[in-house]
């Protein structure tokens, strides 16, 4: 057996982080194949490479001398993937998008489409959490997502903030401008989001700040049947800015004088595509879309950038 890339890869990884965990996180795999990986490796070439203990994976004699040896691997692997990306873009006419916000975003997608048909498009809607994953497998060449923290692995372009808003029915006695508080609040029946949802980990933060105890009525799975309860009158709910698409049952309320908490909603992109044409393209376009949408304001993606 010769060792494999994998191997090489898999040893570097924590013995950069020394974590097993973050390490995993970071190649998309589970710990215990990780594991497995390192101890093939170890078994193989009869050595000890790691320390393992409550400290994480502290590196031996053995492990320190070879990591001399890959610590570059990451810049190697990066810039050999920047060179056939270049080689590729420069070929092929089809932008792979990872879209988080559906209701939000689709439509900017839409007119990028209209005014470039050219460019064939690859779309992959799933959960901001789930979509950073995929970003850093490659899976596709731009993420629009919700970001709460820069990503040194990332070039980042902010678009829009979006603030939390209320999602009541239609005939609900709150009104916009009213001055909600937190009692208030407390005496609602809420619909709240499945564990898991990035929203209501942010609403769950938030109110614990705001020492705010909230028992919701219901949780549901996905976002569309958070909707449909609150049409259906069981409740009101908590989301953010833009994501409820026109529906006559439904109203939303700002709620700024509580301070709620904010996202951004961000385009996310690995440094080995920034010179394709087609990720180049779609750069340009939403900053000419948002800058035309803010006319100059501070919130506009050229501001962020």
């Amino acid at each position: 057996m010769s060792i494999s890339m994998n191997q090489l890869r898999a040893f570097y990884r924590v013995a950069d982080s020394q974590s097993l965990s973050k390490a995993a996180d970071f190649l998309g795999v589970s710990q215990p194949s990780l594991s497995k990986q390192l101890q093939r490796l170890e078994q193989h070439y009869q050595v000890v490479l790691f320390f393992r203990g409550r400290h994480g994976m502290q590196l031996t004699e053995q492990g320190r001398a070879l990591y001399e040896q890959v610590k570059g691997l990451d810049h190697i692997e990066q810039r050999a993937e920047a060179l056939l990306n270049q080689i590729q873009g420069g070929q092929r006419r089809v932008l792979r998008l990872g879209i988080g916000s559906v209701q939000v975003m689709m439509p900017v997608v839409g007119a990028f489409h209209r005014q470039h048909p050219d460019i064939e498009l690859e779309l992959t809607v799933a959960g901001s959490d789930d979509l950073r994953t995929r970003l850093q497998e490659r899976e596709f060449d731009i993420g629009i997502l919700h970001t709460e923290q820069d990503d040194p692995e990332f070039r980042r372009l902010d678009l829009i903030r979006q603030s939390l808003e209320l999602m009541v029915p239609v005939d609900h006695p709150v009104q916009e401008g009213m001055d909600v508080c937190f009692e208030h609040l407390q005496q609602e029946a809420f619909i709240f989001r499945a564990d898991g949802s990035r929203t209501q980990r942010l609403v769950n933060d938030w109110l614990m700040r705001q020492q705010v105890s909230i028992t919701p009525a219901f949780c549901f799975p996905s976002q569309e049947s958070q909707r449909e309860a609150v049409a259906a009158g069981l409740g009101i709910a908590f989301i953010f800015q833009g994501e409820t698409p026109p529906d006559q049952r439904l109203r939303t309320v700002r709620v700024n004088h509580l301070q709620p908490p904010e996202l951004h909603q961000s385009l996310l992109w690995s440094h080995s595509v920034a010179d394709q044409p087609v990720v180049r393209a779609f750069i340009r376009f939403m900053i000419s879309y948002y800058q035309t949408m803010y006319m100059g304001n501070s919130n506009s993606p050229e501001a962020m950038e």
